[in-house]
């Protein structure tokens, strides 16, 4: 009677342990769905504010598609509504493990097909195209440009500043900006100088990458 006793009390024993192991791992599959649900609502939420700004991308996609061989490209994102398609066929190594240009053509989205609407060239490879949220940038050794795409798909000169000297090595600072031309001073021409030097370099690379 002794030892049946005490076969019951184990057999009641390993009953309760089986039951907290699978109250135990319905909590853990209860949590592990939670978690895997709020990944996944995470994931959409990502993709669907991705979309608001690279909805175009099917557009872009298909001009690179018909790059030539020795042509490179960057897709940039700016305060323009759309992705910014970049590509160039005069590229060199910035030194950072990228391809680095001074001259580009410009592609945006426009009535469903993205359209070439212009270039941006600066003043050799000390001054490499760049971009910020701002715009997109060109340089050379005592001038800063800052390139925009307005509404209607326009690139536009946003703001161009340059260091001028006389004939007595004198420097005088102007910024052209809105179709007109104003005297500027030596801080306000080195403020945008920063902007530029701030700004993310146009990382270009080969279509079939």
């Amino acid at each position: 009677n002794g030892r049946k006793g005490m076969n019951e009390m184990k057999k009641l024993e390993t009953i309760k342990e089986m039951g907290k192991i699978s109250v135990n791992k319905r909590k853990s599959e209860k949590t592990g769905n939670c978690f895997a649900a709020v990944l996944l609502l995470g994931m959409f939420l990502c993709m669907a504010s991705a979309c608001r700004k690279n909805d175009n991308i099917e557009e872009l996609k298909r001009v690179i598609a018909a790059l030539g061989d020795e042509e490179l490209f960057t897709v940039i994102e700016t305060k323009a509504e759309r992705s910014v398609l970049l590509v160039t066929d005069q590229f060199y190594d910035s030194g950072n493990g990228f391809q680095a240009s001074v001259f580009c053509d410009v592609y945006y989205p426009i009535n469903g097909e993205a359209q070439n609407i212009g270039r941006l060239e600066s003043m050799g490879t000390a001054y490499p195209i760049a971009y910020d949220k701002s715009g997109m940038y060109t340089a050379g050794g005592h001038e800063v440009r800052r390139y925009v795409i307005d509404k209607e798909g326009n690139l536009k000169l946003a703001e161009g500043v340059y260091e001028i000297f006389d004939n007595e090595g004198n420097a005088s600072y102007t910024r052209e900006k809105d179709g007109k031309t104003t005297e500027i001073t030596e801080e306000a021409y080195l403020s945008v100088v920063e902007d530029y030097q701030k700004a993310k370099l146009a990382e270009f690379k080969y279509g079939a990458s």
